[in-house]
C-alpha cells in the first residue's frame, strides 16, 4: 500500500534526483504531481491489486472497510504481547549448541 506521504516522499527523490533536461523526464513529473494532488483532494490511496501484478487507486475508506472485512472473516486475534523475544531465543537455543 502506497500512502499519500510515500508518494510524495517519492516525488520529491524523483524531483531532487533527476536532470531537469529532459523533456520526457519533466513530463513525467508532471503527471505525478497532478496524480499526487488528485489522490490528496480525493483521499484515495494507490495500493497493490489482490491479484496479479496490478496496481488500484482507491478510496482510503473503502480501503480501510476492505481490510476490516478481511481481518473480521479471517479471525484474526490481537496479540497481547509481542512474540518475538520468545521465538528469537527459541531459534537461538536450536540453532546455536550449548
Amino acid at each position: 500500500m502506497y500512502s499519500r506521504k510515500d508518494i510524495a516522499k517519492k516525488l520529491k527523490q524523483i524531483i531532487n534526483s533527476t536532470s531537469q533536461t529532459n523533456i520526457l523526464q519533466k513530463r513525467h513529473l508532471h503527471v505525478m504531481k497532478e496524480l499526487n494532488k488528485q489522490l490528496t483532494t480525493q483521499n484515495a490511496i494507490v495500493t497493490q491489486a489482490d491479484k496479479g501484478k496490478t496496481v488500484v487507486i482507491i478510496d482510503l475508506k473503502e480501503y480501510a472497510e476492505k481490510v476490516q472485512s478481511f481481518l473480521t472473516t479471517n479471525n484474526f486475534n490481537t496479540l497481547t504481547k509481542d512474540p518475538t523475544n520468545k521465538f528469537q531465543k527459541l531459534i537461538c537455543k536450536n540453532v546455536i549448541p550449548s
